[in-house]
């Protein structure tokens, strides 16, 4: 899977977040937080389109675009890439890292990952 830019991420979560959209709604949501131009809305989801991370289908005069990869590939992609290249393939340094003290974890989160770890444990030891 290709990695998608930063702005072409942005494009794609909402996207994710709607399900499908036309250019115009993606721009209406993009410049409530930064300022982007509709044509250049429009380029990205071209390149979105020809790197297969998106779909389209005409509507009457309109292209509507929807995502053809989800969130959990793009995710785990980007996790495995990162996991490969800055942490020297260590699962173990990434969440370190991810976990560290310099980080807030409220106490759910923390007890959902103590279930998946213990999860994980019983796994690998059956």
């Amino acid at each position: 899977m290709t990695k998608p830019t930063d702005k072409e991420l942005e494009l794609l979560n909402i996207l994710w977040d709607k399900g499908q959209a036309t250019v115009k709604e993606l721009h209406d949501e993009l410049i409530k937080f930064k300022e982007v131009g509709y044509t250049t809305v429009l380029k990205f989801m071209q390149i979105l389109t020809e790197k297969k991370m998106v779909v389209f289908f005409k509507d009457q005069k309109h292209h509507v675009y929807s995502p053809s990869v989800t969130r959990e590939e793009v995710q785990k992609n980007y996790l495995q890439n990162m996991t490969r290249s800055l942490f020297k393939g260590s699962t173990f340094n990434l969440v370190l890292n991810a976990l560290g003290n310099d980080h807030n974890i409220n106490k759910a989160d923390l007890e959902s990952i103590k279930k998946i770890i213990e999860n994980l444990d019983a796994t690998s030891n059956a």
